[in-house]
């Protein structure tokens, strides 16, 4: 990574550099980048995320240049901050950091530096010309985690302080105020103090304080140094601290104005990740600076939602090797993370997966998960069997119905592909199974709406109206199916009692003679208006469990509900049943129609 001098902490009045300006996609859509911000990209595993940042620094390096073979990138537009005058005096004050920059290392003949400098100043005035080229390597920088790790190794001190920095340690040597701040991150974000120790032939950073004062500069002594000799350097400690700090370094002391970062999460635990991402924003912010990054982790996005910088959020998905890029809306990611419900759920986990199926519990979504890991062992061959295989699906509980339109929405705003997974008396309300419709569908389900009303009256009115008088066939089966769940040394208690008198009463709500009895609750042209209204709900990414209720998958557990339920119906192996593999057979089918259709709404 390039280096340069170490910037005040507060941003300059007007921004002064080369910025990303925007990038053209693929499909000659343009997305526009702040000039001082971070610029996020998110999405499912192997779903272009890396590549999108690779074709943006290709892009980038190759100003003018269009890429009709790239998957998601096809060109970038550079914009320089300033004027000609100010960019010749900054070569000026820069002529070693920018001749580095742009001839490397090695010893070069002093004209070649000359050229390629005067090429950079004539092309300022425009920045998208080919021979823009030299002025990327000047104010473009691409970091990885081996890198940002190598970062905190020692490195030789220079000969006088006259010098050139040729390293971001360099630069925390010549800027103590500089070596403050990375010591008050590390000691709120780690607990440990860092100190620099420039006592030997070479420049490290050690873990800790000496016992002893520093002395003044030109008054080095014995004690001193002991001490600091005896801390722990820093390029022994964990990865996760290494490659913190490693990030850190650079981006204090750089002049590169855009910075590309893939996975700067790595290593990291939750808070640090939020701790790192609130950093990334103020740091962007402060120096004026585009930060561009691809992660996997929802802490480090929410940590940079709070840091007030400008933020552009891109969500990227492949379906059918097509690169899908979607810009997000930065309103939509703050809501989800300020809901206090919301915000400790697993809701915005979805942007890093293909589809997010959200059922009514936390029971619904581990016996789903249970059962999905079944059907997926049952086929692992077939012409289907790519698909189910790696479909990356994230269920996502509700705690009751009446959330799942809302969360539905909420998570198709952000491009996440959704299906709404509900017991049967969804059905009991008109509005909730539009509502259910409208929010998941991939598609405008307002032109299906009015056939949903028309099903849903030609089943339900009739169903609650009059229900035709059960058989004695009927209310045996009822009650053998009830009977069947418990042992046959199970105490004959009022909650057994209870349940096999609401199943002989003739009184038992509609609604809950949907959830025990299922689609068998309705007969004639009310049920074949209940399958046809269920097979368009489909197509609206909502499926109904057609047994009634979760429960109904495991009739052999005595257990009504409660905690016990999933334990006792996953020993029972209900989730390897029939029934229970059909209704995951439906949700997949769905779920692979929902990824590859996804699109945000507004």
């Amino acid at each position: 990574m390039s280096t340069a001098p170490a910037a005040d902490d507060t941003a300059p009045s007007e921004p002064f550099g080369l910025y990303c300006d925007s990038i053209t996609l693929r499909d000659g859509t343009p997305l526009d980048m702040p000039i001082s911000g971070v610029t996020v990209v998110v999405g499912p595993n192997n779903s272009g995320k890396s590549t999108l940042l690779r074709e943006i620094h290709m892009s980038l390096t190759n100003p003018g240049r269009v890429f009709p073979e790239n998957l998601a990138v096809s060109s970038a537009q550079w914009k320089a901050m300033g004027s000609v005058e100010q960019f010749k005096e900054w070569i000026d004050s820069n002529y070693e950091i920018a001749k580095r920059s742009v001839v490397g290392e090695e010893v070069v003949k002093f004209h070649q530096a000359e050229t390629l400098l005067y090429q950079a100043l004539q092309s300022w005035e425009n920045p998208n010309s080919p021979s823009t080229s030299v002025l990327s390597m000047i104010f473009l920088s691409r970091s990885d985690v081996s890198e940002r790790i190598a970062m905190v190794a020692e490195t030789g001190r220079r000969a006088t302080t006259d010098t050139p920095p040729t390293h971001p340690l360099h630069y925390i040597e010549d800027e103590r105020s500089l070596m403050s701040r990375l010591d008050r991150v590390a000691s709120d974000i780690f607990g440990i103090r860092l100190t620099l120790d420039n006592t030997m032939a070479n420049l490290r950073v050690r873990i800790g304080m000496p016992d002893t004062a520093a002395p003044r500069y030109d008054e080095e002594t014995r004690e001193y140094t002991r001490a600091v000799n005896k801390l722990p350097q820093l390029s022994y400690q964990g990865d996760g601290v290494r490659h913190f700090i490693g990030m850190l370094l650079p981006l204090l002391t750089s002049k590169c104005t855009v910075t590309i970062i893939d996975e700067p999460e790595a290593f990291l635990h939750p808070p640090q990740a939020f701790a790192l991402g609130r950093l990334l924003g103020q740091i962007a912010r402060e120096r004026s600076m585009q930060v561009l990054l691809a992660t996997h982790d929802k802490d480090l996005l929410a940590g940079l939602t709070f840091s007030d910088a400008p933020l552009t959020v891109i969500r990227t998905q492949r379906t059918h090797e097509e690169a899908r890029v979607t810009l997000l809306d930065r309103a939509a990611i703050e809501n989800l993370w300020q809901n206090p419900v919301l915000r400790y759920s697993n809701v915005l986990s979805g942007l890093f997966h293909q589809v997010a199926v959200l059922a009514e519990a936390e029971d619904d979504c581990r016996f789903y998960e249970a059962a999905l890991d079944e059907y997926r062992r049952r086929n692992s061959a077939g012409e289907d069997a790519a698909s189910n295989q790696h479909l990356d699906i994230l269920f996502v509980p509700t705690h009751g119905k009446g959330a799942m339109p809302k969360i539905a929405k909420l998570m198709r705003q952000l491009a996440i592909p959704v299906v709404i997974a509900a017991d049967l008396d969804l059905l009991m309300e008109k509005t909730k199974v539009t509502q259910a419709a409208e929010a998941a569908s991939a598609v405008d389900a307002k032109s299906r709406i009015k056939e949903i009303e028309d099903l849903w009256r030609d089943c339900m009115v009739e169903y609650r109206k009059s229900r035709p008088p059960r058989t004695v066939s009927q209310v045996r089966q009822a009650l053998e199916a009830e009977l069947n769940k418990a042992s046959a040394t199970d105490e004959y208690g009022n909650d057994l009692k209870n349940r096999l008198s609401d199943l002989i009463s003739d009184d038992a709500t509609p609604s809950t003679m949907l959830k025990r009895t299922g689609i068998s609750a309705f007969h004639g042209e009310s049920y074949n208006a209940a399958t046809s209204l269920i097979k368009i709900l489909e197509d609206s990414n909502v499926v109904l469990a057609t047994v009634g209720e979760l429960e109904s998958f495991a009739p052999s557990v005595a257990t009504a509900k409660g905690p016990q339920w999933l334990t006792d119906a996953l020993e029972a192996k209900a989730h390897t049943h029939q029934p229970a593999q059909d209704h995951i057979k439906r949700l997949l089918d769905v779920a692979n129609r929902a990824a590859s259709e996804a699109m945000p709404i507004e």
